[in-house]
């Protein structure tokens, strides 16, 4: 800022010499430009400060709710058999505004879901659970009911896993290795979804569906040459409170 107002000056001065000093021609064609310009580098700190300072305001919340989970299985002689589950999610969340149009959101989540097969004969029921941690992107319509769009990906550490209904062997572990399950640790995946925001009291109530689709195998060894990647979705009741507002550039 205090570069462009001495640069100001500099041109004022400028234009004042040529305008006494300089030669006709120089004279002329100098004093037109830069008396232009100076009105131009006059205007330039008011717009540089419209446009690279954001007002942001950040806010702290909650989210959850119930979850309809399954598994994209890419096997001809199973993926007919594998049926979803209900769960459910439950965790914090922390969102920047970057204006009205545009913010990010970080969430940590608890997530259970898992599968049915219900064929009955190969796994049972597949209980799992999740640490999610989700970075979405939301772009809304600035109204009172707020509609969003919701973009992102997440990484997913596994956390508890369960395994039910097996003739035979009643329910147990999916780590132990009687199942032969052989599962990941760790997930990736993409998210994508539509919302509504409403404001109520000193924060905003608000409402997402989102489809939750696995980047990686949950298995380490799926049968070949095909797949088997969690999916999922949320429906996501919320709130958050702002924190405060800050301008950065």
């Amino acid at each position: 800022m205090a570069y462009i107002l001495l640069l100001r000056s500099r041109v004022t001065d400028l234009t004042r010499t040529c305008s006494g000093g300089c030669g006709v021609h120089h004279r002329v064609t100098r004093s037109w430009s830069l008396h232009w310009l100076a009105p131009l580098l006059s205007v330039l700190p008011g717009f540089l400060h419209s446009t690279s300072i954001v007002a942001q305001t950040m806010s702290l919340g909650v989210r959850g709710g119930p979850t309809l989970a399954g598994v994209l299985w890419q096997d001809p002689y199973a993926a007919d058999q594998m049926g979803v589950r209900s769960g459910f999610h439950a965790g914090a969340l922390l969102s920047v505004d970057f204006s009205r149009w545009i913010g990010t959101e970080v969430d940590a989540l608890w997530v259970r879901n898992g599968f049915n097969d219900r064929g009955g004969a190969h796994m049972g029921a597949v209980e799992s659970d999740y640490l999610e941690l989700p970075v979405l992107v939301r772009l809304r319509l600035p109204t009172k009911l707020s509609p969003h769009l919701l973009l992102g990906a997440k990484a997913a550490v596994a956390l508890r896993c369960r395994i039910s209904g097996v003739a035979g062997t009643g329910a147990g572990s999916c780590d132990d290795p009687f199942f032969g399950m052989n599962r990941r640790s760790l997930d990736f995946g993409v998210l994508t979804g539509l919302g509504v925001t409403y404001p109520l009291g000193s924060g905003s109530f608000f409402i997402d569906a989102l489809g939750d689709l696995g980047l990686r195998d949950f298995k380490q060894d799926p049968l070949p040459p095909g797949f088997a990647r969690n999916i999922a979705i949320h429906l996501s009741l919320g709130f958050k409170v702002p924190l405060g507002r800050a301008e950065g550039v």
